[in-house]
């Protein structure tokens, strides 16, 4: 404990002093403020992915199925472009183009050329019910994490105020 003139200072001091209680006020609020915005930043992330497992791909002619085809799916969202697939000739546009015309069975070669107005994309986003027990466990982390982070920087404090770790609430 440090002393002040002929006594020491002591939490029971600091807790007098209202700079002390601004500060305290002040901390729990960027705890609080680091958890949301730490968590949210993970949920958030993960609630943006698409679920390739319940995205499915409606063929309106040919067949005219719904499939569900976790590659076709990934690779129809990073085909930036879909709307001018028909009329795109790039490589990685006609191996999807191929793709689709072989799930849907479409043998009419003038369909071919309007592909994107006969076939319906569901690309389903993740929600709460899609997490599994490691997200849950990461969030968990998170959130120990950011509490030891503050356990820590109180600890500091009080060992520059009191030259103490661990000071008496007397």
């Amino acid at each position: 404990m440090v002393k002040k003139g002929n006594e020491k200072i002591t939490l029971k001091h600091l807790n007098t002093k209202i700079w002390y209680r601004l500060i305290k006020v002040l901390f729990i609020l960027a705890i609080i403020a680091v958890l949301i915005f730490s968590e949210g930043v993970f949920i958030g992330k993960k609630l943006d992915k698409t679920n390739y497992e319940k995205s499915s791909i409606i063929c309106n002619i040919g067949n005219k199925n719904e499939f569900h085809d976790k590659t076709l799916a990934k690779e129809i969202e990073n085909f930036k472009d879909w709307r001018y697939i028909s009329k795109n000739d790039t490589e990685i546009a006609k191996n999807l183009k191929t793709k689709i015309i072989n799930k849907c069975s479409i043998s009419d070669k003038k369909t071919e050329l309007y592909l994107e107005k006969m076939i319906t994309f569901n690309l389903v986003k993740n929600n709460f019910t899609d997490f599994e027990r490691n997200d849950w466990l990461t969030i968990f982390i998170i959130f120990l994490s950011v509490l030891l982070f503050e356990e820590t920087i109180r600890r500091l404090f009080y060992y520059i105020i009191l030259r103490e770790f661990f000071p008496n609430k007397k």
